[in-house]
């Protein structure tokens, strides 16, 4: 990427800052271009469309997630503004089987490594198939709510009529429900 042409990279850093807010099928190709600076056929010109830069754009928005985040091991519940989890939940809109986290994504798998260990050690009769079924669904319901509070984190405490003071406090105390749920009891 860094020998890209400044226009192709340009094209792909415009559709990074526009996927946090926006699903790329309400942003058009020219739209793009323009925010961009380039001309719009540059896009037809290295990309084929816009699908295939938004796309780009994704995998960039990961790749810069996973530097930043550790992906060796259970996570905390990152900032809500994070623009890869408000990409990925934009573009899954238009996308819905090609651009989430997929098989590869090291901190779905770090965190049902991590709740594994923690199950097996609570739970040293049960079967590596048991364990292994309890880790995923608590690794769903964490990924859950870090998809779904980096996407609608105002809406959300909004609803719950969340004063600007309590807000900092409301984001703590869910941030301890959040790693409570690799910690809950198990039935």
């Amino acid at each position: 990427m860094k020998d890209d042409p400044p226009a192709r990279q340009a094209l792909v850093s415009a559709a990074k800052a526009m996927l946090p807010e926006r699903a790329p099928s309400s942003v058009s190709g020219r739209e793009l271009a323009t925010r961009a600076g380039v001309n719009y056929g540059l896009i037809h010109h290295y990309f084929g469309g816009k699908d295939a830069v938004f796309r780009e754009a994704v995998l960039e928005l990961r790749a810069e997630f996973l530097e930043t985040h550790s992906e060796h091991h259970l996570p905390d519940l990152v900032e809500a503004g994070d623009p890869f989890l408000r990409a990925i939940g934009r573009s899954q809109v238009d996308y819905p089987n090609e651009l989430g986290p997929g098989d590869d994504f090291p901190i779905g798998e770090a965190m049902v490594r991590d709740i594994s260990v923690r199950i097996r050690a609570a739970h040293p009769d049960w079967s590596d198939r048991q364990i292994g079924v309890e880790a995923k669904a608590r690794s769903v319901a964490m990924l859950a709510v870090q998809l779904g509070f980096g996407l609608y984190r105002d809406m959300l405490l909004d609803t719950v009529d969340a004063k600007t003071g309590e807000r900092a406090e409301i984001e703590h105390a869910l941030c301890c429900v959040y790693r409570n749920l690799a910690r809950r009891p198990t039935s």
